[in-house]
């Protein structure tokens, strides 16, 4: 599940917080979400955080959002 709030997208996935496995699936998550192939998201901060910063690259914020507008309606 993918959600914005304020400034901040939610991404709940099965995977456990193992091995960075839970990482790895909201990375993939994000990606397709955004229509990009999942080298284009990066991790920033937050490995072993419940909170994640990711880096989305060759997208700007207004192009970010507009693309994750349809990934969020029900």
């Amino acid at each position: 599940m993918l959600r914005v709030e304020e400034e901040s997208v939610l991404i709940s996935v099965g995977a456990p917080p193992l091995e960075g496995r839970a990482t790895d699936e909201a990375l993939r998550t994000l990606a397709k979400a955004l229509g990009l192939p999942p080298s284009a998201v990066v991790l920033h901060s937050g490995a072993r955080s419940r909170q994640k910063v990711f880096l989305v690259l060759g997208l700007g914020p207004e192009e970010t959002a507009r693309r994750l507008g349809p990934a969020t309606r029900s």
